[in-house]
């Protein structure tokens, strides 16, 4: 089936959830059908939201065991208020998104998503501002407890087009796009995850896992081997941006990029693209620091546009297990190190090698490749 939107208007935008508007819990839902809304926004009054879309839900505290596999699409500038309120929501699970809160800085509330999965493809064409996603728009912004977005994937292709922004423009730095979480707020961890699905972005922060990293905030235990392509973007294989680094905890940990990353007038990076907290600038090295180790036991796979994992003009505080690796290494022909580990290993317990020879779950993981264990419970 195909639900469609079409329309230019002068109030709020438009949106379309596959199963609900607003639910406490949803569990075991799906949406197959293709959603898509039409229409530029003509006045120059105040609205709320911007056109809103998502394959299972707006608003929903605890979602478990649903997937989407319709495709969504939006054209149109939605319309905004301001630069931290987006045009235009997209995930294939959920927007975390209502009045009175914007999808820039953390959703309404605090989520718990978990064995949820987006196979359909996004695309957004000529918006004023964007926070887009395979899962989850935003997590929660006035959390008192630990959020979680665990054991999700994401493979299908996000595209982003037209973006109407001109080059330099600040604004952009607020757009978030990533294959598992757009926005990810204070006391969230993204665990167990991956992307295989291919994100092209402009004037955005774009990454295979999530878009911006806020405080206290943790990624482990992901992958990405999708491809990320930007213009104008902060690019990278986990995440595209970040807040700050002075945590004894790492912030991203137990994590590879095999996707290529490339772009134009854009940073690339295999882990981490940008960092956003200046304060943090040492002014007489040039070197930001930090007290603990940042970015721990993360690899990505070297390519002739990715040279490091985290921008080299901001060498912020890392473990010594961050390393470039080749094809051989990650596809368990080669050892990595003194201690001739697999990657595999390297990366922990939560890991295993793909043995399989055909892809798992359909995500296009190369044979020998390191999938996460909950993968082969599921095949």
């Amino acid at each position: 089936g195909e639900l469609t939107i079409t329309g230019d208007h002068n109030t709020d935008g438009s949106s379309i959830c596959g199963i609900a508007n607003s639910a406490t819990t949803i569990t075991e839902c799906y949406n197959q059908s293709k959603l898509t809304i039409t229409g530029d926004f003509l006045s120059s009054s105040s609205i709320s939201s911007g056109h809103r879309l998502s394959g299972i839900a707006e608003v929903c505290e605890n979602i478990s065991n649903c997937y989407n596999s319709g495709d969504l699409e939006a054209s149109g500038n939605g319309g905004r208020t301001n630069p931290s309120t987006p045009s235009v929501l997209i995930a294939g699970i959920l927007l975390n998104n209502t009045t009175g809160y914007n999808g820039y800085s953390g959703g309404h509330y605090d989520v718990n998503i978990t064995n949820c999965y987006n196979t359909g493809n996004i695309l957004s064409q000529r918006s004023n501002g964007i926070n887009i996603s395979g899962i989850v728009c935003s997590t929660g912004s006035t959390s008192q407890s630990q959020q979680t977005v665990e054991r999700c994937f994401n493979s299908g292709n996000i595209i982003v087009q037209n973006t109407n922004h001109a080059k330099g423009d600040s604004e952009h730095e607020l757009n978030r796009i990533a294959g598992i979480t757009g926005y990810v707020s204070e006391d969230t961890t993204i665990s167990n995850c991956y992307n295989t699905g291919n994100i092209s972005g402009e004037y955005s922060n774009c990454a295979g896992i999530v878009g911006y990293v806020s405080v206290n905030s943790f990624v482990s235990n992901c992958y990405n081997t999708g491809s990320i392509i930007g213009d104008n973007c902060n690019c990278a294989g986990i995440a595209g941006d970040t807040w700050d680094i002075c945590l004894e905890t790492p912030r991203i940990a137990n994590c590879y990029n095999a996707g290529t990353i490339s772009g134009e007038n854009s940073t690339c990076y295999g882990l981490l693209g940008h960092l956003t907290n200046q304060n943090l600038l040492d002014k007489s090295s040039g070197r930001y620091v930090s007290e603990g180790k940042f970015i721990r036991d993360s690899y990505f796979m070297q390519t002739d546009d990715i040279n490091h994992g985290i921008s080299a003009c901001e060498a912020i505080a890392i473990d010594e297990n961050v390393s470039a690796l080749s094809e051989a290494q990650f596809r368990g022909l080669l050892s990595v190190g003194a201690g001739d580990k697999m990657l595999y290993e390297l990366l922990g317990d939560l890991f295993c090698r793909n043995t399989a020879q055909d892809n798992v779950l359909g995500s296009g993981i190369l044979n020998g490749f390191p999938i996460l264990r909950w993968q082969t419970e599921e095949q």
